[in-house]
Parts: C-alpha cells; sequence; structure tokens
C-alpha cells in the first residue's frame, strides 16, 4: 500500500461543523467542571517555587535577558526553553496568582483535547469513537497530575505541540510539500523545546502511516519502509541531538542514575513494572500520588508476568495488524511513547509517576474506542449497552479526577494523600515535614522528618530539614549535627551548605560561615537564599558594605523573597540608614505581611528613628505573629516604657524572658522595670540571673551592688 492510498476526509458539511461544535463545548464543559477547584489552590511545596514562584528569571516577567536564559539554562534538569517562556508570559499577565496560573493549565488541557478531538475526526472520519477517546483524554483521572500541578506545564505545552504537528504531518501526508513539510519541523521543534519526551513522535508518524494514513502496509520489509524512514531523517535527528543534550543537562544535575546505582537487570524490572502499572491504573486509577517510592525489591514472578502480557499483547495486536491496525498502532504507541521514562534509562528516583501517561494513553483510548466499536459491531446484542456503559465511564473517571484534584488543593494535603496510598515513602514524610515547617507546625513536621530518616538515615534532604528546625527552635548544636550529616551524604548539598552557614553565623563562628556561604555560592550562584545567608554572616563580621552587596544580589535575583528584604533592611539599618531600612522592611511586609522578623526590625528602625508611636505598633503585630520571637518582646517593652505605659511593659518584659532564658539582657531590663515600680525582692533574682549568665554584666553588678547583695 503505497502513497495513493491515503484516504481524503469526507467534506466538512454544515451538518458536520455543528456536530464539531457541539463536541467541542461537551469537551470544555467536562474540562471546566473537573478542574474548577484548582483556581483556589496555592503553589505547592515542590517543583512550583523553583519554576516560577522564587525562580528570579521567571518571577520577573518575560525580558530579552529572561529568554536569553531560558535558551541556555538546564536548570530542574530539562533543557525546555518554551515551558520558561510560558510561566513568564503567566508572571507578565498574572503577576504570582498561583489560581490564575492553575487556570492557564486547565486552558491548555482543554485545547488539547479540542485538538486531539479535531485530528482524529480528521484522520479518520469516526466522530463518536474520535469523540471518546477525546473525552477520556479530558477526564482520566492519571491526567489530574498534568493539570493541577503548575510545575508540570511543560507535560500540557509538549502535547499541545505534540498534536499540533500530528496535524501538520496528516496534511503533508495528503499533498507533500517543502512548506508543509517545514511546519512539521518547526512544531516538533517547538514540542522539543518545551519538554524533551516528544522525542518520539517521528516513530509515532510511522505507525499513523500505517493507520489511518495508510501510506504502507504493517509489514517487515525494510526496503518497503526506507522511503517513509528517509522522509524523517531531519526529525531523527532532531530527537537525537535532544536526548544527548537532555542527558547531558540531567546528569549534570544528579537526575540520571548510573549503572553502578541501578545495574541493567534492575531497570528492565523498574520498565516492566511501569508498564503494568500504567496499564491497571488506566481501567483502575485508585491510590494515585505525586510520587511512588522506588521498590526496594521486585519479586521475580511479578517480572515474568508483566513481561508475558506485553509479549501476548503485542503477538496479538501483530496478528490482528491487516484487519484491525488500530490495535497494533495504539498499543505500540502506548509502549513506545513511554520508553524515555520508562525506567530503562533510570531518571530521578521514581519508578513511575502519572504525568508519564499524558501523551502514551493517547493510544490506549484509541484501542478502547475502536474495539469497543468493533465489538460490538460483531455482536449486535452489546451494541444496546455501548452508550450506557460509555457515559457511565466517563462520569466515574470525570468524578475520580476531580476526586484527585482536591488532592492538590494544598502541600500539606498532597503529601498527607502520598503518605496514605504508599508505604515506605522517604521521601513524602520529607517532603510533608518541610510543608509543616512551614505553616508553623513544627513538633508534626519534626516527627515527619524522623519518619523519612528511619526508613532512609542516610536521606539528606531529611537531614537538612530537620537541622533547619532544630535552628529555628534555637537548638543551634542539634541543628548543626543534622545539617553536618547531610553534608557527610551530599558535600554538595546547597542547602544544606547554605542552612550550616546560617547555624555557624548563629553561633558566632563567623570565618566558618562564611566560608560554607562561599562554597554555596560558587555552587549555585543564581540562589538568592544562599546570597541572603552570605549577607547576613558578612553583616554579623562586621563587613557591612560586603552585606549590603549580597543582599542586594539577593534582591536581584529574588525580588519576591521577603527575608532578603529584611536582610538588607537590618544592613541598612547598621549602616545608619534608617529611611532605607524603614522602606526595606515595608517591602518586606509588602511581600509577606505576615514576616514577623521584619515587624520585629521595622519597629526597631522606627524606634532608633524616634517614631515610638509608630513602633510600638509594628512591634506589637511582631509578638503576636511570633511569640517565640524574645527579642521583639523585649524591645517592645523598651518602647512602651518611653510611652509611660509601664503596667504594658511589664507584661513585654517577662514574656522575653519566657522566650529566652539564658540571654542576660533580658533579664537586667525585667528586674529594672521591677525594681522601678518598688519591687525589688521580685527584681534581685533577675539581676543576679544576669550576672551569673555575663558575669561581666556592669549594669546588673551595679544593681546588686546598689541593693547591697553584692560588695
Amino acid at each position: 500500500m503505497g502513497r495513493s492510498a491515503f484516504r481524503e476526509p469526507a467534506e466538512a458539511t454544515p451538518s458536520s461543523r455543528v456536530w464539531l461544535f457541539r463536541a467541542g463545548l461537551a469537551l470544555v464543559a467536562a474540562n471546566l467542571l473537573t478542574y474548577a477547584p484548582v483556581r483556589e489552590h496555592p503553589f505547592i511545596a515542590f517543583d512550583d517555587p523553583q519554576y516560577v514562584a522564587e525562580n528570579s528569571h521567571v518571577n520577573t516577567g518575560l525580558s530579552a535577558d529572561n529568554v536569553a536564559w531560558a535558551f541556555t539554562s538546564g536548570e530542574q534538569g530539562n533543557w525546555h526553553p518554551l515551558t520558561w517562556i510560558s510561566h513568564m508570559i503567566d508572571v507578565d499577565l498574572f503577576g504570582l496568582d498561583a489560581g490564575a496560573h492553575h487556570l492557564t493549565n486547565v486552558a491548555i488541557h482543554t485545547l488539547n483535547s479540542l485538538l486531539l478531538l479535531l485530528l482524529l475526526v480528521v484522520l479518520t472520519g469516526a466522530r463518536w469513537r474520535s469523540l471518546l477517546v477525546a473525552a477520556l483524554f479530558a477526564v482520566h483521572p492519571m491526567h489530574v497530575e498534568s493539570v493541577a500541578w503548575i510545575a508540570e506545564r511543560k507535560d500540557l505545552l509538549s502535547a499541545l505541540f505534540w498534536m499540533a504537528t500530528l496535524s501538520a504531518y496528516a496534511a503533508y501526508a495528503r499533498a507533500p510539500g517543502a512548506a508543509r513539510y517545514a511546519a512539521v519541523v518547526g512544531l516538533f521543534a517547538a514540542g522539543l523545546m518545551s519538554k524533551p519526551m516528544v522525542v518520539t513522535l517521528p516513530c509515532v508518524l510511522l505507525l499513523l502511516d500505517v493507520w489511518p494514513l495508510g501510506r504502507i502496509a504493517p509489514v517487515l520489509d525494510v526496503r518497503a519502509w526506507r522511503p517513509l524512514i528517509v522522509e524523517k531523517l531531519p526529525l531523527f535527528a532532531m530527537t537525537a541531538a535532544t536526548s544527548a543534550v537532555t542527558f547531558l543537562v540531567q546528569q549534570q544535575s544528579g537526575a540520571v542514575k548510573t549503572l553502578e546505582n541501578l545495574p541493567p537487570g534492575r531497570r528492565l524490572e523498574t520498565a516492566l513494572l511501569g508498564y503494568q502499572t500504567y496499564i491497571s491504573r488506566l481501567v483502575w486509577p485508585r491510590d494515585l500520588a505525586v510520587l511512588y517510592p522506588f521498590p526496594e525489591s521486585i519479586p521475580f514472578w511479578q517480572t515474568a508476568f508483566a513481561a508475558a502480557g506485553l509479549g501476548l499483547v503485542t503477538w496479538l495486536a501483530w496478528r490482528a495488524r491487516r484487519g484491525r491496525p488500530w490495535l497494533l498502532v495504539g498499543w505500540l504507541w502506548f509502549v513506545g511513547v513511554l520508553v524515555p521514562v520508562s525506567g530503562l534509562v533510570q531518571v530521578g528516583s521514581q519508578p513511575f509517576a502519572d504525568r508519564f501517561t499524558y501523551i502514551p494513553y493517547i493510544g490506549l483510548f484509541v484501542v478502547i474506542a475502536w474495539g469497543g466499536a468493533d465489538l460490538a459491531a460483531r455482536r449486535p446484542p452489546l451494541a444496546r449497552a455501548v452508550w450506557p456503559v460509555t457515559v457511565g465511564v466517563l462520569v466515574a473517571f470525570a468524578a475520580g479526577a476531580r476526586h484527585q484534584v482536591a488532592h492538590w488543593r494544598d502541600s500539606i494535603t498532597l503529601w498527607t494523600r502520598a503518605l496514605d496510598v504508599t508505604d515506605r515513602n522517604y521521601r513524602a514524610h520529607s517532603a510533608l515535614g518541610f510543608a509543616l515547617t512551614e505553616a508553623g507546625r513544627t513538633d508534626e513536621a519534626a516527627a515527619q522528618f524522623n519518619a523519612a530518616l528511619a526508613i532512609r538515615p542516610s536521606y539528606a534532604e531529611a537531614l537538612s530539614n530537620l537541622g533547619m528546625l532544630r535552628a529555628q527552635e534555637g537548638d543551634l548544636a542539634a541543628a548543626s549535627a543534622h545539617l553536618s550529616a547531610a553534608l557527610a551524604v551530599d558535600g554538595d548539598f546547597v542547602e544544606a551548605l547554605g542552612n550550616l552557614g546560617t547555624v555557624r553565623a548563629r553561633q558566632g563562628r563567623l570565618d566558618e560561615a562564611i566560608a560554607l556561604f562561599e562554597r554555596a555560592r560558587a555552587l549555585a550562584p543564581d540562589s538568592g537564599d544562599v546570597r541572603n545567608g552570605f549577607g547576613y554572616a558578612l553583616a554579623l563580621q562586621g563587613r557591612l558594605d560586603e552585606a549590603r552587596a549580597q543582599a542586594a544580589e539577593a534582591i536581584r535575583l529574588s525580588p519576591g523573597f521577603a527575608d532578603a528584604h529584611s536582610n538588607m533592611g537590618l544592613i541598612l539599618g547598621d549602616l545608619g540608614d534608617l529611611d532605607g531600612a524603614i522602606a526595606a522592611f515595608r517591602q518586606a511586609l509588602a511581600l509577606d505581611a505576615n514576616h514577623a522578623r521584619s515587624r520585629y526590625g521595622l519597629g526597631a528602625v522606627l524606634d532608633d528613628a524616634g517614631r515610638p508611636g509608630e513602633a510600638v505598633v509594628e512591634l506589637a503585630v511582631a509578638v503576636r505573629l511570633d511569640p517565640a520571637l524574645a527579642e521583639a518582646h523585649n524591645r517592645l517593652g523598651r518602647v512602651l516604657l518611653q510611652l509611660e505605659r509601664v503596667d504594658e511593659a511589664l507584661p513585654a518584659f517577662e514574656a522575653a524572658v519566657r522566650a529566652r532564658p539564658a540571654e542576660p539582657d533580658f533579664h537586667y531590663d525585667l528586674g529594672a522595670v521591677l525594681f522601678g515600680l518598688e519591687r525589688p525582692a521580685d527584681a534581685i533574682p533577675h539581676f543576679e540571673n544576669a550576672l551569673r549568665l555575663d558575669p561581666g554584666h556592669a549594669a546588673a553588678r551595679s544593681a546588686l551592688q546598689r541593693l547591697g547583695r553584692i560588695k
């Protein structure tokens, strides 16, 4: 069967256009009903910050510099410049409104559903079967991850160009020409620049040559295939180049497992397990999670069963190739498109992922739609059940997808769900701990970090997170131990280097802190967090001009990072630039109104500027936001004394001592207030504590001498 066998699609008639319009409206409605809740969802603390919220190249919007970065960056282990640019456009349009970014995902997914419908109708002329494929694509629960996760924009965008490339190829196959071939090449290039997984598309074009294009019969004859393969050599060259670039980028980022870490036999077992899992969840999509743990072992019987099943289905599809070519094409579409993420080349530490099915499942949806129609045609009694069964399945899938969307409403819910449906998921425990830390639920967070370490004692991320949590609680010794353990596992772990640098700075070991930050900066020069910590350490060492330069760089890299603006406020205050400090603290609070340390810093600077009335307001908010912020309580007490509100000042000084009982100045200030209230008996223990904690505390010694407690 040669090129002339291509069947021209039926000419569009008014009735066919009306049908397409109604079918399209139904798909739009199904998508909106399924995914409407994402409008209220925030950024998820898993890749979303790195892709959008905290990425300085993205969260500053579209610009020449940012576009240049997108085309040269291998950040996040991928080269996908169009994905980066799409996020930049969203920032220009919506700022950092997470709900609007989510709706962009929904819009692209809806467009993909419509393009898939139109593509299949044009290629096959089979309206209802095409609609079923598009509807399954739209509402299947396994696709929720790609749509409800902002960072997975790459799935949606690459699928958009995938559909467009297939449409352009259909036009080229109908009437070959240079311009039409150039359109295929250009759209394929756009797909590759959205997500490298589309490297398999040239192979899918060969499948379409068999069915439905009918450009070649399904035969094992190299001579018959040669012209079609040669025709696609530019596309295969693009695939090879992109695969090489992707492998190098992921290898440099540490995403690709080495042969020593995961031997070939284990990778094959993983691939077979993945195919088995994807097929079972096509029919019964339950217990879905954002991250599945890598199995510690895979039983031989399970591997053998999966291999036998794949082999049997492939053999049956080949046997049926002449009468039912859609079976072979749909099956090989599924099997082939999954190869890059099947585990044969192991990327990351997950054996499979829901998002990997976004394009591959189309092949199985085709098998279901055409297979169901074929079965109904051969068994007329079954035809009556087709409609109710089809509608029932679609409604059930849509309801399941809507239920799955609810698990993405925030980070805590997402990771709790992952732990509910998986076992020994140490990465999910650590991620949930981080989300709980962000929510201020520190005891629960520590339990999750410890649960992760009970499963994987050498998990550097959990060690680092637990270390920083202990630092927040003031236990710097425990923090240092955990962070040092994380670096013993991974000496180039930038987050642990920065966190340990912060701890060393707070311990007064400033030379060590600066050395750690310099090392972290060399590894991650574009990290605003590292620059901010470096500035903090330099400020403590008195190198204020250098500290200001690092804080400014942190703000440039992460303009939405409230901590960086707050740190700049502290540095400017120390430099005597009170107006600049006030502006920096106000900018931090504009970004995060609940940033307690910025409230404290603003209050302190306002006090230094002789504006105690304004200072007391900010300090009162600071201690309400963070009751453990001892210095804010103490400063509030001092400002209240200036305002002669002594009765209110006393509880503030008492709160400071409770929050930090080892601080001698806090004991002295409380003792002084009590003495002023003519309560010397209550004041004396605090003066004594101040002198015990700091034998050189001259003011406490003088007070005790006046009271006759010491000579």
